[in-house]
């Protein structure tokens, strides 16, 4: 987990471009370990990955659906190679959809259909 972190880490001290170099000429392997981390990366770089048709960058950009920008969330479920993915940016939209309802009940007053 340890050299996990620390690879999410390096990725954000990249200098602009150089993320782009590696998903360039990257193979599956490199774009699924970015995907892992796609949570900390610029959303250009998210909807690109998005656009793969990989199993393992789609499994591992769905498990952080609910934190991925809605742009991205649609590429992915357009590319998607399984019902599972596709289950899982379902989830995440729907739960993002409950959170801002509860948000505005509770701290705005305004009721769920605002």
């Amino acid at each position: 987990m340890t050299a996990e972190r620390e690879f999410g880490k390096l990725l954000k001290s990249l200098p602009e471009g150089v993320l782009g170099q590696l998903l360039l000429h990257g193979d599956d392997a490199v774009w699924a370990a970015i995907a892992a981390h796609a949570s900390t990366l610029p959303e250009e770089v998210i909807e690109t990955l998005a656009t793969s048709h990989n199993d393992a960058v789609q499994r591992n950009l769905a498990r952080q659906a609910a934190e991925l920008p809605e742009g991205a969330l649609y590429m992915l479920l357009a590319t998607a190679t399984s019902d599972e993915i596709r289950g899982l940016v379902f989830q995440a939209r729907h739960q993002l959809r409950t959170d801002i309802r509860h948000f505005l009940e509770e701290s705005e007053g305004l009721p769920a259909s605002a």
